[in-house]
C-alpha cells in the first residue's frame, strides 16, 4: 500500500543510521523509490557528506544504501545547515557525537515546548547495536519490501 501521495511537506532525517532512514523508501517492483516522492527530504549538510564519502560496501553493509541513494537520484534530498529553521517554531538543533551531522529537533508552539532527540543519547536497553548491520542481520519487515 502506498502512502497517501502529497501528504508529507518535509521528511526529516536527524541522522543516517538505517533504524531512521528505513521507512524513506519503498520498494517499488524491483526499485526503491520515495515513499513521500513529493516531500523534501532534509538531511544536514555533515551528514549526507559523510554519507557520500563511504566506500559503497560500506553503505551497503550498514542497510542505508536503499534508504538513501533513490531519494538523492530523485533530486527530493536538500542538505541544510545545522541550525535550519523548517517553519515558524521548527528547528534543527546540533547534537553532536553520534554521527557526524546528527541533530535534534526543537518544536514550539502555543507555548509548548519538545525537542526530538534522534539518537542524542544511548543506553544498552534501547536495543540492539546497528553497527554493521546489513539486510541479513536486521531484514526489513514491512510492507512491499523484501
Amino acid at each position: 500500500m502506498r502512502p497517501v501521495q502529497g501528504s508529507r511537506r518535509y521528511v526529516l532525517c536527524t541522522h543516517l543510521h538505517v533504524d531512521h532512514v528505513g521507512w524513506n523508501t519503498m520498494r517499488v517492483g524491483d526499485r526503491f523509490e520515495p515513499t513521500f516522492p513529493r516531500a523534501r527530504y532534509l538531511v544536514t549538510e555533515p551528514a549526507l557528506s559523510a554519507w557520500k564519502k563511504q566506500v559503497p560496501a560500506e553503505v551497503a553493509a550498514h542497510g542505508t544504501l536503499e534508504a538513501v541513494q533513490p531519494l538523492l537520484d530523485a533530486g527530493v534530498v536538500d542538505a541544510v545547515p545545522l541550525d535550519h529553521h523548517i517553519t515558524d517554531g521548527v528547528r534543527l538543533e546540533s547534537t553532536p557525537g553520534h554521527t557526524r551531522g546528527h541533530v535534534a529537533v526543537y518544536i514550539e508552539s502555543q507555548g509548548q515546548r519538545a525537542l526530538i532527540t534522534g539518537d542524542l543519547s544511548h543506553h544498552p536497553a534501547s536495543g540492539p547495536s546497528w553497527a554493521g548491520a546489513s539486510s541479513r542481520t536486521c531484514p526489513t519487515t514491512r510492507p512491499g519490501h523484501s
